[in-house]
């Protein structure tokens, strides 16, 4: 078990090593385009001006009545001994409250 410690150890000290030097020998330039091309793919995010010519648009779900519902009617569900919160929506939805849930 030890010798496969040690074994681990050592290949990760000449990787750490080989990625030291490989950085040495590339000119500055080089450095931060690997460095950008890194990051780019990490995050994902397109280059400034790349995707300018794309826009968002938002997502309309019902053309007819945009607002947010309004909890209109509060109440409180028993279930054994626990009292939750819920309440009706203003379009006769029922919920259950997350928080008066997760409190319950």
């Amino acid at each position: 078990m030890a010798d496969e410690t040690q074994k681990d150890s050592m290949k990760a000290d000449r990787a750490s090593k080989g990625g030291a030097a490989r950085m040495q020998k590339l000119s500055k330039p080089e450095r931060a385009a690997l460095a950008s091309k890194a990051a780019k793919a990490r995050w994902g995010k397109p280059a400034p001006g790349e995707d300018a010519s794309s826009e968002q648009k938002p997502i309309i779900l019902s053309t007819e009545n945009t607002a947010l519902p309004v909890a209109k009617w509060p109440g409180t569900l028993s279930v054994g001994d626990l009292e939750i919160p819920v309440y009706v929506l203003d379009d006769r939805r029922r919920i259950v409250s997350r928080t008066g849930l997760r409190l319950s």
